[in-house]
Parts: C-alpha cells; structure tokens; sequence
C-alpha cells in the first residue's frame, strides 16, 4: 500500500479522470482528491443517500445515488447542473459514450438519456433481477444483474443480441 485516503463515510464508487479521483461516499456526498498532491480538493454535496456510481460526461461529473436520480455537476463549481428522475430505486451503474448516458437501477432497468437534452431515450426492461454494473465496448453495451446474466446490447437498435447465463456455459467433463 502507497497511500491512504481516508473520506469520512464509506466508500462506494470510484472514478479517475485525469489527475483526478472522484469518490462518492455512503452519506450521499463526493469528494475529489488531486492524484499528484494526494490532497482533498473538494466535496460534491447534493444527494440524500449513498453515491453508488460515477462518470465523467465531457466536463460534468454524473453520480448515480440510492435517492433514485442521477445528479450531472459542474466540475469547477461543485455545483449541480441538473437532476434526472426516471428510475424508481437506486441508481447502481452508470456508462457514457459522446451521445448518451446510460444507467441501470434496483428497479430492474436501464436507462438511455440523450447528452444533448438529457431526455430519457429508452428503458430497456429484459433483466428479471436488479441491475448492478454497466460497460460499453464495440457498439455494444454490457449489463450485469442479480438474475446472475449479463445481457449484451446493440447500441444502434438497443436490442438484447445475446443473454450469458452461467448454467448455460458449464461444461461437463
């Protein structure tokens, strides 16, 4: 171990950006430590319950909290931009590409908003479980829930292409 940070709540999400580490913490606050200083830089204030997921959407900071919303900071400032409502339990994952944001929730659901509005484009609603962990790669969005599958996405169509299912993929020796 190099170094310690020490927040003063939990922790439950991480994100780099730069020289940057973005943390949000279980009483529903994030904090920002400088990478080459190791010092505390700021604190993000604004949701009401934990903070389970960060990213960075051009030079807004998004959180994903257990209050249900997504909240999109400005990253000078500290101050909140907007505030997206739609899903109906906690906001666990969130992706971005240049054009949409993507998060996925307790309440079975992903979520698309569109950068440029940031109106709710689709919910994609195939999981059967809550939904914890998003990733985009090759046009394509990986999503992995309770239900024990990961679903792949195509992201032109928004369809399920394919659903990995543990039982399927064991192999009898």
């Amino acid at each position: 171990c190099q170094r310690t940070l020490r927040a003063p709540s939990p922790v439950y999400a991480l994100l780099m950006s730069g020289t940057s580490l973005f943390v949000g913490l279980r009483n529903g606050t994030m904090m920002r430590w400088d990478l080459t200083t190791w010092t505390h830089q700021d604190t993000f204030e604004g949701h009401t319950t934990g903070v389970y997921s960060l990213a960075m959407c051009g030079a807004e900071l998004a959180s994903g909290s257990g209050d249900d919303t997504i909240k999109l900071w400005d990253v000078q400032s500290r101050v909140c931009q907007r505030t997206l409502e739609g899903h109906t339990n906690d906001v666990n994952g969130l992706a971005t590409n240049d054009d949409v944001l993507i998060s996925c929730s307790d309440d079975r659901t992903i979520k698309v908003w569109c950068r440029q509005t940031w109106a709710c484009l689709r919910t994609l609603t195939d999981h059967g479980g809550s939904v914890y962990q998003l990733a985009l790669h090759d046009g394509k969005l990986f999503s992995a829930s309770w239900d024990k599958t990961i679903k792949i996405w195509d992201t032109t169509t928004w369809a399920c292409v394919r659903t990995l299912n543990y039982d399927d993929m064991v192999v009898s020796v």
